[in-house]
């Protein structure tokens, strides 16, 4: 009999430790909460392989998810302590959710999903929804045109690089292979810098750097200009010349959101970094820029095969170089 009710209390205590071990809702390390009934967004896969912190069940043991599920919505169902520390401060929470499209369980350790992006904390919100991506081919034909520089071979040849990489490969291996398709392709290039639409905004990303909270102006200076003298940002092989950037080198937010995007943008480490990635909108000018004077460097040799002027009309900033989610602020 005391066999029978030793027993009997070990189940109930280990079903009140199950229990007690399930939650309705979780405060993640930024500050944010999740409840049951939320739906989340998935976010980028870390290689091609699978994600690290997403998994599914495979006979009865967890292993990574290896399907793109890439801004696919998540229903929260389930909500656990995952029994370990994120930081010193904040457990660990394993989220059970339900994809909403495929109706498949999956389980998330939250806090490590949002700090790596394969969890969407904040999504993109963009100032020109319909801008067009400053493509290698565009930025190519863009300054060639603007500056009045002759079609080489050497532009033929990248320009084929960027379309056919294969073709590119022959080219670079057998003239004839090159000369059979040059007349098409140096059409194709003439064409793009001959019709290149002006009046079109276009985005490109790039790094910048965001200094600490100013708490007097309510937001975050921002840097992207690498050369002060010159006032050009770099961007690959090309230089941007903006007409005015001043405007654009500081990010209104709240005080609130900012304590979430400190918290966010730190997760485990014991600083924050400099390092953010912005979206910049652009409308490009279509004229020659004029360089700055030099008595020790020649500018035109060094610079004028790269610049490229522009109208800066709009900034945004966000955690990952892709700028599609994890959002910290913007400008326009």
């Amino acid at each position: 009999m005391n066999r029978i009710l030793i027993y009997f209390c070990c189940c109930i205590l280990l079903l009140a430790g199950t229990v007690q071990a399930q939650e309705t809702a979780v405060q993640l390390y930024d500050g944010t909460t999740i409840k049951v009934g939320d739906v989340i967004q998935a976010g980028y896969k870390p290689s091609i392989y699978q994600y690290n912190t997403i998994k599914e069940k495979h006979n009865n043991y967890l292993r990574d998810y290896k399907e793109d599920i890439t801004f696919s919505k998540l229903e929260v169902i389930e909500i656990k302590d995952a029994d370990r520390d994120y930081t010193s401060s904040v457990k660990e929470a394993t989220l059970t959710v339900r994809e909403q499209s495929s109706g498949k369980e999956l389980y998330i350790n939250i806090n490590s999903a949002i700090e790596k992006g394969e969890v969407i904390a904040k999504p993109a919100q963009r100032l020109y929804p319909d801008a067009k991506f400053l493509s290698d081919d565009l930025l190519l034909a863009l300054t060639l045109r603007v500056n009045k520089l002759p079609v080489t071979d050497q532009h033929i040849l990248f320009f084929i690089s960027l379309k056919d990489k294969d073709l590119y490969q022959k080219c670079r291996a057998d003239e004839f292979e090159y000369n059979s398709v040059k007349a098409d392709y140096s059409k194709q290039l003439e064409d793009m810098m001959n019709n290149f639409d002006f009046t079109t905004v276009y985005y490109i990303n790039n790094q910048v750097i965001i200094d600490k909270y100013d708490f007097t102006k309510n937001g975050y200076p921002i840097n992207f200009i690498e050369n002060e003298k010159l006032g050009f940002m770099k961007y690959g092989d090309y230089n941007l010349a903006f007409t005015s950037y001043e405007p654009f080198r500081f990010i209104p937010v709240t005080q609130e959101y900012g304590k979430e995007v400190n918290k966010r943008r730190q997760g485990r480490s014991s600083y924050i970094s400099n390092l953010a990635y912005g979206r910049f909108y652009v409308k490009a000018l279509d004229k020659k820029m004029e360089l700055p004077k030099s008595d020790i460097l020649n500018m035109e040799n060094l610079y004028r095969k790269t610049i490229i002027g522009a109208d800066l009309v709009g900034v945004e900033v966000y955690d990952f170089k892709h700028c599609d989610y994890n959002f910290i602020g913007g400008v326009r």
